[in-house]
């Protein structure tokens, strides 16, 4: 898990909580565990709510690569990117740093996997 969510923060040193988890039966010996949890980036002093979902082998107990999302907030949900080093660039050179955020969530909702 934090392998996956550090590749999501660009590498920067983080924190995280699992806050809950589901085990499913989903083969002889595969789970399929899922949950939230919470990611904080170092400096930050706040914190992002993730759900996670991956599949745990019971023989080897070994869990594959997780599927993250990071959860969206508020009445005006969006999927945003997650390259943190191309959004902190583009703000740096954006005059109008809501209007590129704008822009940002919806290629970010046109790129999203359905």
């Amino acid at each position: 898990m934090v392998v996956a969510l550090t590749d999501q923060f660009d590498g920067k040193p983080i924190s995280v909580n699992i806050d809950s988890y589901d085990v499913q039966v989903s083969g002889a010996r595969e789970r399929m565990v899922s949950g939230q949890g919470r990611v904080g980036v170092e400096g930050s002093g706040a914190s992002i709510t993730f759900n996670y979902r991956t599949v745990y082998d019971v023989l080897s107990s070994n869990a594959g690569y997780p599927d993250i999302t990071i959860s969206r907030f508020g009445a005006r949900e969006h999927s945003v990117p997650n390259d943190a080093a191309l959004i902190g660039e583009c703000l740096m050179r954006q005059d109008d740093p809501t209007a590129l955020l704008q822009q940002l969530v919806a290629a970010g909702s046109a790129l999203a996997p359905k």
